[in-house]
């Protein structure tokens, strides 16, 4: 905000007072534009005041919920200072954010979560493998995921998810084989049935802070904006157990060896990292 029109983020950045706090909330919104963008306002906790400050966080893929901040603080005006953090987008906040996450998107609809836990059913899903798949006639390339769904009520099944690599950012570090999360079971007014995981619970259940983005397969990582990937994911998907199905003539590049920080992650979802199979 220029100088004319209220406090100027740049002077409160360079000499505001330094106070350490925690990121305690985390909302996300989007822009009202023909092709809206993803941003997010924060709430902050420092020296006992809780703070909301919307503000463009960099790197957005290593935001975490519960992670430590510095603020710099001028009256009642904040802005983070944090990594490569500028002051984009900045803005105080009347009302911050409420603790927790607050994410009512899919990747490209407002209200879609809060629609699926109207109508749908509660589940959980593991990852148990990723593939590459071309789209784009071949220029791009995006994650699929082959998952076990486990409802709250009914058999287990194995499914595929589209484009498992467009997560928010805070949950940059959940897309690993072997991690278990929650979903809802949705069906389309036409019919069609699929899964949506519900990141913004499974990173207030696994915040991880300072853990680092997943390793995802070159070409399919953090872009802008809060999302991986930079093609539109498809909310459809292939039930049964054969991946191939739904990734026709996808590329598959060699299993990547996990990493610690991963294997630690898998072992807190209850599997052993050391007993996956490669083919």
């Amino acid at each position: 905000m220029s100088p004319r029109f209220g406090p100027n983020p740049d002077m409160i950045l360079s000499n505001g007072s330094a106070v350490s706090g925690h990121v305690i909330g985390i909302e996300v919104k989007t822009t009202n534009e023909e092709t809206s963008v993803r941003y997010h306002e924060y709430a902050v906790e420092a020296g006992g005041t809780t703070y909301g400050i919307r503000q463009d966080l960099s790197p957005a893929d290593r935001v975490r919920l519960g992670m430590p901040v510095t603020l710099k603080v001028d009256g009642h005006n904040a802005v983070i200072d944090w990594k490569d953090s500028g002051t984009g987008r900045w803005k105080m906040l009347r009302k911050p954010p409420a603790a927790g996450i607050l994410d009512d998107h899919d990747e490209t609809h407002a209200g879609a979560m809060s629609k699926a836990q109207r109508g749908g059913r509660a589940a959980t899903v593991t990852i148990l493998e990723f593939q590459t798949r071309k789209v784009a006639m071949g220029l791009g390339s995006t994650l699929d995921a082959s998952v076990r769904v486990d409802p709250a009520q009914g058999t287990p099944y194995e499914a595929t998810i589209a484009s498992i690599n467009r997560v928010p950012s805070y949950a940059a570090h959940l897309p690993i084989v072997g991690a278990r999360l929650p979903a809802w079971e949705t069906r389309s007014l036409l019919g069609g049935e699929g899964v949506l995981i519900d990141w913004a619970a499974a990173a207030v259940a696994e915040p991880g802070i300072d853990a680092p983005p997943a390793d995802l397969p070159t070409g399919t990582g953090f872009l802008g904006g809060g999302l991986f990937g930079g093609q539109p994911q498809t909310s459809a998907m292939s039930m049964g157990g054969n991946m191939s199905d739904g990734a026709a003539g996808a590329d598959t590049d060699p299993d990547p060896e996990i990493p610690e920080y991963a294997k630690k992650l898998m072992r807190k979802f209850g599997v052993n990292p050391d007993t996956l199979k490669h083919d």
